[in-house]
């Protein structure tokens, strides 16, 4: 039971900027569903390689992101 209440109370929100890249990122990834099954694994490397690089930019750099 303690575990549960530890976990809880780590437990960390994005903010609402960060919750818009993840939509971003996913519908990327729903979107490279609807491409012919033979290019997909270009798709999906073009995305998470362009998500990655991006990683590097502050948080807080609204400007940026």
């Amino acid at each position: 039971m303690m575990k549960a209440a530890t976990a809880a109370a780590t437990f960390k929100r994005h903010s609402k900027l960060q919750q818009d890249v993840l939509t971003l990122y996913r519908d990327f990834l729903r979107a490279i569903k609807t491409k012919p099954i033979e290019n997909q694994p270009v798709f999906y490397r073009a995305v998470r390689d362009g998500f990655n690089q991006n990683t590097v930019i502050s948080k807080r750099d609204i400007n940026k992101i």
